[in-house]
């Protein structure tokens, strides 16, 4: 990982609950950094935030799940080799935290991820468990 500065640019964290500024996907995904446009394009489809890809409506009005999905997909765009994961599929369905973990684990880059979450059904995205209630690792 080299020096402190380059650790840091490599590590990312999403919360439960993530902020969003007033804009569009795209401002809020990309905070005003250049990117990977079909990089940008294939987390969209992945996500299935699809419906406000072409929005230019206020992102800050949206759903729980389309919020977190958002949050992914900004911390994504960064392509961290460590990513901290709170509580992110708490408000999604489902067949969409399914299909956003699968997505997740088949990423190349990730080194790493943190998933804390209280549903028991995403162990089975991850090839580690630790387990604070039982202080062990399986």
């Amino acid at each position: 990982y080299g020096d402190i500065t380059k650790f840091h640019q490599q590590v990312t964290f999403v919360s439960q609950s993530p902020y969003l500024v007033s804009g569009s996907l795209e401002d809020n995904v990309t905070l005003g950094r250049e990117y990977d446009v079909a990089y940008y394009a294939t987390l969209v489809e992945a996500l299935a935030i699809e419906d406000l890809k072409d929005s230019q409506r206020n992102i800050r009005k949206v759903s729980g799940g389309q919020r977190q999905r958002i949050a992914i997909m900004r911390a994504l765009l960064k392509r961290p080799r460590i990513l901290f994961l709170d509580e992110v599929t708490s408000a999604l369905d489902t067949a969409t935290q399914n299909t956003t973990l699968q997505f997740l684990s088949s990423l190349p880059f990730i080194d790493l991820i943190f998933f804390i979450s209280h549903r028991d059904e995403c162990r089975r995205f991850f090839k580690k468990e630790i387990s604070l209630e039982k202080f062990k690792i399986s």
